[in-house]
């Protein structure tokens, strides 16, 4: 499997968490804060998640930095933002050069980072934040529903 395939496949994981957390809540819902958890509302908590993958993207392909957006104040709102930036990051993963493990970029976080290193702790990243807005829909009454069973290994 190319590096390419592989970051599109990472990045799909990522999304798809993402929206799995959110799909379910209201545009109330999207506003609450813990702040033992984080201080942000929960949208924001869900861009700060997302958003540093679209920066490296954008820094590797030697694009500039991208802007900041404003923060939707609707869940169908805030879900297109998030597809729109599913479809900015897949296209730039695409276009990625063919030297790609070879690419050292600068980060404002970090001086200089290898590019696939920085994709994948951006993704870490978002993952971790996944698990903070799990953690605030709990604060706020409105958990993850529970998971359906899935078969033993092995048993069908």
């Amino acid at each position: 499997m190319d590096i390419k395939t592989q970051l599109t496949s990472f990045h799909a994981y990522l999304y798809h968490h993402l929206v799995n957390v959110l799909i379910d809540l209201t545009d109330e819902q999207l506003a609450y804060t813990a702040p033992l958890i984080d201080e942000r509302p929960l949208r924001e908590v869900a861009l700060h998640a997302y958003r540093p993958l679209l920066a490296v993207a954008c820094v590797a392909c030697g694009q500039e930095w991208p802007p900041r957006v404003s923060v939707p104040t609707t869940k169908e709102a805030f879900l297109d933002l998030l597809q729109t930036m599913r479809t900015h990051i897949d296209a730039l993963i695409d276009r990625l050069p063919s030297d790609a493990l070879e690419l050292t970029i600068s980060l404002p976080w970090q001086a200089q980072q290898n590019m696939i290193d920085a994709f994948n702790q951006n993704i870490g990243h978002g993952m971790f934040h996944i698990g903070s807005i799990s953690g605030i829909r709990a604060s706020g009454g409105f958990p993850l529903p529970a998971e359906e069973s899935k078969p033993q290994r092995g048993k069908g």
